[in-house]
């Protein structure tokens, strides 16, 4: 059972006068006690997760990674199987051709970038190309 940690932080001021110690807090409500902690603190602010969610700015927008997928896919058809770092070598390109700022200097695009793309075009698929035997 999930409860909002608004909740946990607001119920905490009752249950401190009852005299109970945060790992019972975190037992009773099923929130990780080092969680529990931090917020009780302070170190963590708001009730999103501690990276921004969706206060992250996105390196592409859903249009053009549409169209990124549609050039993965035409490329696919035409015979040009693509590899990850394929992938992440052209998304890195592309990026640049469209004026982002902040690219990696490596060429490409991060490894987990790639899984999360993989992941929310699930039509794109690597090829691995295999030898002709004779």
């Amino acid at each position: 059972m999930e409860v909002a940690y608004y909740t946990v932080l607001e119920d905490r001021k009752k249950l401190i006068r009852k005299r109970l110690r945060i790992r019972k807090i975190s037992k009773a409500y099923g929130v990780p006690r080092n969680t529990l902690n931090q917020r009780i603190l302070g170190r963590v602010k708001g009730f999103g997760h501690k990276s921004g969610g969706e206060n992250v700015p996105k390196l592409f927008t859903i249009k053009e990674e549409q169209q990124l997928e549609k050039l993965l896919l035409a490329y696919s058809d035409a015979g040009f199987p693509f590899t990850p770092m394929d992938l992440r070598v052209l998304a890195h390109d592309y990026a640049q051709l469209l004026g982002v700022e902040n690219l990696p200097r490596s060429g490409k695009l991060s490894r987990n970038w790639q899984r999360l793309f993989v992941k929310r075009h699930p039509e794109v698929s690597y090829m691995h190309p295999q030898h002709l035997s004779a």
